[in-house]
């Protein structure tokens, strides 16, 4: 009976470990923030929009003033996201803003349910 309770225990510890990256999906403005042992005062958040998330990895651009960086975060590893805010889009990947820039960029924001 021990046994089959700490099983349990562990499975719902690794289920809330993966709703960290389960929160977001393209379209989302995240900031993901990589956490070391090291250095954990210094880290600064790379925050950017969700560009498309695949089920270990997800492609996050940050645009800052004319240039656009995009970095690829695996979700099972030592990296924490944050929502920031959510956009409503209908595709699940959004390359085309690759080449939009200013107002075309914009993507309409999503309502929350209450």
């Amino acid at each position: 009976m021990y046994i089959l309770e700490l099983f349990e225990k562990r499975k719902r510890e690794a289920a809330a470990q993966r709703l960290n990256s389960d929160q977001f999906r393209a379209g989302d403005t995240v900031a993901a923030h990589v956490i070391s042992d090291v250095n954990q005062k210094t880290a600064r958040p790379f925050t950017g929009l969700c560009i498309r998330k695949s089920a270990s990895t997800a492609l996050i651009r940050e645009t800052i003033g004319n240039d656009a960086v995009e970095f690829i975060f695996p979700l099972h590893s030592n990296v924490q996201f944050k929502l920031l805010k959510s956009s409503k889009v209908r595709r699940a990947r959004l390359y085309y803003l690759r080449e939009l820039k200013g107002k075309k960029a914009r993507l309409k924001e999503r309502r929350r349910k209450a």
